[in-house]
């Protein structure tokens, strides 16, 4: 019961929701919206381009171990095949059995491609939580109290890895972490080096939000800092907030996209002894950075091998970045605002 009084209070403490929900559009000191409509939907080009691209992605991770014509968990299914009549090795050229040709072990790219789609883009939903979280806090903490020394950490923390490559601090936090651990260490290194201009952004707007004069009448019915911020600030930045996961989805994308093709991925494969002094990686995880790293020794004689991966990470990224610039359009239109600021005007607080 105490802690269903404490959010209440947290989230909504004095407003009267029964009387927001019947207040006339037209009464007095009422916010008026414009609304979305199909125009503005169908006139928005990155937002359809964006969302069909996210939707097909999105249809992936959730069947495309379904749509797969063979699970890559298990070994080629021919080590030799007749190629233009001639028994060959792999890895194989597309052809009608293989669309996308195989990997030299002789698994199909294709089926690869569908499996990795959920293990890649789960990869990269964590990864952007975990900045959005981590800048969201730190921006809002340093935000609120600009001048002071916690700004001061955070903005200084902040130069210090912007002035650093993050490729490469990437890569020594993941192997220092080690590799092995799979997911787990990659979502740490990637949020310590990704979540800096998340910060700068929350901070910026905290602090302009702090100054604006609907803030008075939170303080004077006795709110704490914690409840200003959730209940006030916070809905101002949701709708940029949305905005911005889209578009760290796609900055995810890249970085996983070039650490595999340096050969660092999820989960680093297994080395096999290859002649007396080289060896070779082998990922067991279907996953698009993984597929980029085993590619890359193949690039020039065989393409196809690293060209598919490499489009279905430019493909989901622009998608990301599409779907984020569309619904940066409809906020500067005025069509997509948090509900949750018509809550904390004054004129409806009891």
């Amino acid at each position: 019961m105490r802690l269903r009084t404490f959010l209440t209070r947290l989230l909504n403490p004095r407003a009267d929701l029964s009387r927001l929900r019947h207040t006339s559009p037209h009464a007095g000191g009422e916010v008026r919206r414009r609304r979305v409509r199909l125009r503005h939907i169908l006139f928005n080009v990155p937002l359809l381009a964006g969302g069909l691209i996210v939707l097909i992605l999105f249809t992936g991770v959730l069947f495309g171990p379904l749509l797969a014509p063979q699970n890559p968990y298990l070994h080629g299914r021919h080590s030799m095949e007749y190629v233009d009549g001639n028994l060959s090795s792999p890895p194989f050229p597309p052809s009608p059995e293989h669309p996308m040709g195989t990997d030299e072990l002789g698994r199909d790219t294709l089926s690869m491609l569908l499996y990795g789609t959920r293990n890649t883009l789960v990869a990269a939903a964590f990864i952007t939580m975990a900045r959005l979280a981590l800048g969201l806090a730190l921006g809002g903490l340093a935000g609120w109290n600009k001048g002071r020394l916690v700004d001061q950490v955070v903005m200084g923390t902040i130069q210090m890895l912007i002035s650093l490559p993050m490729l490469l601090v990437a890569m020594i936090l993941i192997f220092a972490l080690n590799i092995r651990r799979g997911l787990p260490v990659f979502i740490v290194a990637l949020c310590a080096v990704g979540w800096g201009e998340i910060a700068q952004y929350i901070r910026a707007e905290f602090i302009r939000i702090k100054q604006e004069p609907f803030l008075d009448s939170g303080w004077a019915i006795g709110l704490n800092s914690l409840e200003l911020a959730i209940r006030h600030i916070l809905p101002n930045v949701l709708p940029a907030l949305i905005v911005i996961t889209l578009l760290e989805m796609g900055a995810g994308l890249m970085i996983l996209g070039e650490l595999g093709f340096v050969g660092v991925y999820i989960g680093g494969g297994t080395a096999i002894p290859v002649g007396d002094f080289s060896q070779r990686q082998y990922f067991a995880l279907p996953e698009w950075g993984a597929m980029m790293a085993g590619s890359r020794a193949w690039a020039r004689s065989r393409p196809w091998m690293v060209m598919f991966p490499a489009i279905a990470f430019f493909v989901s990224v622009t998608g990301f970045n599409l779907l984020g610039e569309g619904l940066r359009r409809l906020i500067d239109q005025g069509l997509f605002n948090s509900t949750l600021s018509i809550c904390i005007r004054p004129p409806y607080l009891g």
